[in-house]
């Protein structure tokens, strides 16, 4: 979902920007074109008699209504979606990190350990959730406690109020 959302917003952002600006081109060049005396050039010379005497009860009206409704609901949709915070808090006051260069040097960090092959880091207001890979059989909680160590130490010293959160992938875990 993390890849999947900012994807899909900016495709329905460039949508509706192009259908505004569309809408927008279409009233530009009917206004000229009646202003004029050349009367509509896109839409039908009827156009305004149809607006007036189709009823509030035909089925065109109902569905674009529809169709607006359900557009209108997944542009809400999409204002709302809960997104990680741009920044995080550290306890100095007016002091704050940016989230990926926090979360590029953590995994960083993680990825130096020994017997640790690859990491994630995901950063929130209050927890740093990491997810550390390692290919060690005998021991592997050593790692996982290595890495709790690692990420106390590194929000300590930079003032974060941040709870490690730590899973650890083993060979085994995925059989």
């Amino acid at each position: 979902m993390r890849i999947v959302i900012p994807a899909f917003t900016r495709l329905l952002s460039a949508l509706c920007a192009l259908a505004l600006v569309a809408i927008g081109g279409l009233i530009v060049i009917e206004v000229i074109a009646n202003w004029t005396g050349n009367g509509f050039m896109i839409l039908p010379t009827d156009w305004p008699d149809q607006l007036r005497t189709t009823a509030w009860d035909a089925t065109i009206v109902r569905n674009a209504l529809l169709v607006a409704l359900a557009v209108g609901l997944v542009l809400l949709m999409v204002a709302f979606w809960r997104r990680p915070p741009l920044t995080v808090d550290t306890s100095e006051d007016g002091m704050r990190l940016e989230r990926h260069a926090l979360e590029t040097s953590l995994r960083r960090r993680l990825d130096s350990l020994d017997g640790v092959t690859g990491s994630k880091v995901r950063v929130d207001k209050t927890r740093v959730r990491a997810t550390v890979d390692t290919t060690r059989r005998l021991a592997p909680e050593s790692v996982r406690d290595r890495a709790i160590e690692e990420l106390t130490t590194f929000c300590d010293l930079h003032g974060l109020r941040l709870t490690p959160d730590v899973s650890l992938h083993t060979p085994e875990a995925h059989r």
